[in-house]
């Protein structure tokens, strides 16, 4: 998933990419809803939505505000969704970020943690994705480890954040 993730970004022809992961699922005018956001919100590079967990049809508050989404995504954890975002390529390439091998089962908190250092990160207030949680999968086999690593990313965010602070 780190090289094909890392290869959407080589391989992109232009400014705003979206991701949705192969068994999830978005409304049909998700696209246009989160270009017209990017294009009135400069400032935001990251864009996500409120999104349902498939199959239990649940979704979670998530944050919505640049700042308080920036935040979140910095110091508490990921409320951005893979199936939910589009975010600026021209961020990307500025400061070569990419998925990281190192952050293996929490590689895109890693990447969001990296973004969030360069810009401000939102989510749509629609629930434009569908995100199916399976026992099968990535996030389910490998949970406790992806805990203990985004806990270390969360943390040394803390400390580049506020070490020299007196």
């Amino acid at each position: 998933i780190i090289g094909t993730s890392n290869r959407l970004i080589d391989e992109a022809k232009y400014e705003y990419l979206a991701r949705l992961d192969s068994d999830d699922w978005c409304t049909p005018d998700r696209l246009e809803k989160q270009v017209a956001y990017l294009d009135e919100h400069p400032d935001v590079g990251v864009l996500g939505s409120y999104y349902k967990i498939m199959p239990d049809d649940k979704w979670y508050p998530v944050p919505t505000e640049p700042d308080d989404t920036t935040l979140f995504v910095r110091y508490v954890g990921n409320c951005i969704s893979n199936s939910a975002v589009m975010m600026r390529k021209s961020i990307i390439e500025k400061y070569h970020i990419r998925y990281n091998e190192g952050a293996l089962h929490a590689e895109d908190l890693k990447f969001w943690a990296d973004m969030s250092e360069h810009c401000k990160f939102a989510n749509y207030p629609e629930i434009l994705s569908f995100y199916r949680i399976s026992p099968e999968g990535v996030s389910s086999q490998n949970r406790a480890y992806q805990l203990k690593m985004g806990l270390t990313i969360l943390f040394d965010n803390i400390i580049k954040d506020f070490a020299n602070d007196k």
